[in-house]
């Protein structure tokens, strides 16, 4: 179990009245607040559609709407049951030859590759995973999921850097074979040389 894991146990475990407080306490950071604030209003909006379409329904003790780990969309788990989460599972790679990058200057308009133009201007930006717009939809399809330990965006970027890893090994085992082919030539040409000196004397 990882660090992140052993930390989202003990928030899945904490009252109530705990989690609110320490909710309310990063929501001094204002990316943070407006987010929660929006997932507030997507579950309040989500929650009072479902009340309205059964009237009737007995409340449960356990509210039936979560967040989605992989989308970030408000959904209810008792309707998740078709592959309606669609995420990416890539990195958005600034598109320097997009026309929204046209009257960008970064010494004035800041760094076109920062998670402010990533928000800001998502057409600037494409999918390494799909070559898509950042506006464009998720090219994965799955169902929602709201238990972070089971995200499989991360799963799955997790082994896209595992490949990468790989590959970098690959590489290196490739230049310490070159470098060993390289010290052998050097050898073999310095001996070279001594049998020549040994003639001549």
């Amino acid at each position: 179990m990882t660090r992140n894991d052993e930390h989202l146990e003990k928030l899945k475990a904490a009252e109530d009245w705990k989690a609110r407080k320490i909710l309310i306490a990063l929501c001094a950071d204002a990316e943070i607040s407006n987010k929660a604030a929006k997932y507030l209003d997507d579950m309040n909006r989500r929650s009072n559609t479902l009340e309205t379409l059964h009237p009737k329904r007995k409340r449960s003790p356990s509210p039936e709407l979560s967040i989605c780990v992989q989308c970030e969309k408000v959904y209810s788990k008792a309707a998740n049951t078709e592959m309606l989460c669609q995420y990416h599972n890539g990195e958005l790679e600034p598109d320097y030859g997009s026309r929204v990058w046209a009257d960008h200057d970064q010494r004035c308009h800041g760094t076109i590759n920062s998670d402010y133009c990533r928000k800001e201007y998502p057409d600037g930006f494409t999918w390494t995973c799909c070559d898509q717009t950042g506006t464009g939809n998720g090219c994965r399809l799955s169902r929602h999921q709201s238990d972070p330990s089971k995200n499989k965006r991360l799963e799955l970027d997790e082994e896209a850097s595992e490949v990468s890893a790989s590959e970098e090994f690959e590489e290196d085992d490739e230049t310490e074979e070159s470098d060993d082919d390289g010290q052998e030539e050097q050898d073999r040409e310095r001996e070279e040389g001594h049998r020549v000196k040994r003639r001549k004397m």
